[in-house]
């Protein structure tokens, strides 16, 4: 009588170096994140929000994970050094961020302006808000859509920025109805442009936007955990 077959037993990751490659992963595609977006700053002079998402996911993936993998630990250091390392250096390069981009943001106060006509002004349903950040939960939220054209040197150009960081959403209706009652289509604005590139133009040259105080936040946050060793 033949015997049953002998199967080889093949020892399983374990669950928990599993979710250590996970996190490393999410923490190197925040990285990654971050390059592209200082790429496309770089090209089009303009600040970019993929910088501050891709440092968000990075130090998502930074403190998901107990263990470091040892070849990315310095010699003679520990685990825990090289958590706090990171949080100090990471925060330095939050911190020189956040400064590039409010000097950006500053600076954009100075650019000169033409005056262009609206092509389109309307109010587009962005949904109902399901929160208390931007208005009253249950509330619509609406966007103020816009296009324009204006000249710079003879040279015609045409835009829809609103303002240099992320466009405004209004929680009411009404809040957005105004605008376009001020700003019907085929009436003027004023239009700034970037100097040297005035393709780059908007109608809101705000400076206090997110594009500054979101990495800046991260900084504060690194240098507190990094001044915990």
């Amino acid at each position: 009588m033949k015997g049953r077959p002998v199967r080889t037993l093949v020892a399983q990751p374990q669950v928990g170096v599993c979710c250590i490659v996970v996190w490393f992963i999410t923490f190197l595609a925040g990285l990654l994140l971050v390059a592209y977006g200082l790429i496309r700053a770089l090209r089009s002079r303009k600040p970019d929000l993929w910088m501050a998402n891709g440092g968000m996911i990075a130090a998502l993936g930074f403190i998901g994970f107990s263990r470091w993998p040892e070849a990315a630990i310095p010699a003679g250091m520990d685990q825990q050094s090289a958590a706090f390392m990171g949080a100090w250096w990471g925060g330095w390069l939050a911190a020189v961020w956040a400064s590039y981009q409010l000097v950006w943001s500053l600076r954009a106060l100075t650019w000169p302006s033409v005056q262009g006509t609206l092509t389109q002004s309307e109010a587009v349903f962005m949904g109902i808000n399901n929160s208390t950040t931007i208005g009253p939960r249950g509330s619509t939220k609406h966007w103020w859509k816009v296009a324009y054209t204006y000249a710079v040197d003879g040279v015609n150009y045409s835009g829809t920025n609103k303002a240099l960081d992320t466009d405004d959403q209004d929680s009411n209706f009404s809040g957005v109805s105004k605008k376009v009652a001020e700003h019907p289509p085929g009436s003027t604005i004023r239009v700034y442009h970037h100097p040297r590139d005035p393709q780059l133009a908007c109608i809101d040259r705000g400076w206090f936007n997110g594009r500054w105080l979101a990495p800046a936040m991260y900084a504060v946050v690194l240098f507190w955990v990094a001044g915990l060793e």
